[in-house]
Order: C-alpha cells, then structure tokens, then sequence
C-alpha cells in the first residue's frame, strides 16, 4: 500500500485498465527489487498474477484514509530509493514514448522486461524481444525501442 501511496496514488481496481496499470507497477517494482512476493506468467496483456488481482480487490475495498494501519513505514525506509527509481522510470517513460496513455506504456515496459528476464527461452537480445511482443501486441517499432533504452538505462534489461 505504502507503495500504491507513491506511485498510483489515484489507485483504483474499476476499470480494465486500472487493473492491468496495478499489475504492471508491480511487475516493474518487483523487477527494481521491491520483494511483494506475486508470481506472473504471460497472458493476454503481458504479465499478470490472478494472487495479485485478488489483492488488488481485496486492497480496494480499504477505505484509503485506513492504508496507514496497515504499513509499517520503518519496514520500507530500505526500499524508498527503489521506489524513488520505479517512479523515475515511470515519468521518463510517460514523457519519451509518444501515442500510448500511462497504462499502454506500463504495459510495454512490463512485457518487455519480462519477456528479457523470464520468458523461456530468455529475449535478453533488444531484437529477439521486440519481435516476440510484435506478435502480441501493435506498439510501434519506435514505441518499443524507446522503452527497451530506458528499461536498459534503468538496468532492468
């Protein structure tokens, strides 16, 4: 939630796309070590985790001025310059890639990473990974070579 607090702060589980726009903040949080402990596998709109979603309802139900009784703040202080680098990625990411809203770019980022890290067998080559989520998805050449610069900048692939 601490989390949530500092990166999606208008978090909500209503829409389709803010469901998918939890799921990719945590795949790229995990991925910057954030430990939150979901599992994901590959599915229609790249990573996803049904233990996640079932959280996610689960932590929209809390009304939000109640999020601090169940955040232990001195057990993040480790983890807020990862925080601060999720956040980072993330502003970049909105600025530099042009066409897509914030949750198509979280998408891209998310799905690329993944297909790097943990796809079989592993895409860490920038062209086998493109062209993997060339059958998945419509993002443009130009869409994909710019989020794989900034997923590299940020060491995540």
């Amino acid at each position: 939630m601490w989390l949530l607090n500092r990166v999606d702060p208008d978090f909500s589980m209503k829409t389709f796309n803010d469901r998918k726009k939890f799921q990719k903040i945590v795949v790229l949080a995990q991925e910057l070590d954030i430990p939150l402990g979901y599992g994901f596998g590959w599915y229609k709109h790249g990573p996803y985790s049904s233990s996640l979603a079932d959280d996610g309802f689960t932590i929209d139900q809390v009304p939000r001025d109640s999020w601090s009784e169940f955040i232990n703040l001195a057990d993040m202080k480790e983890f807020e310059s990862r925080a601060d680098s999720l956040e980072k990625l993330i502003e970049r990411a909105v600025s530099e890639i042009q066409g897509l809203d914030e949750t198509q770019i979280l998408e891209l980022l998310a799905s690329l990473v993944f297909l790097a890290r943990h796809a079989y067998p592993r895409l860490q080559k920038k062209e086998d990974a493109i062209e993997a989520l060339k059958a998945y998805k419509s993002f443009t050449p130009t869409q994909m070579e710019l989020a794989w610069e900034i997923l590299k900048d940020a060491r995540l692939v």
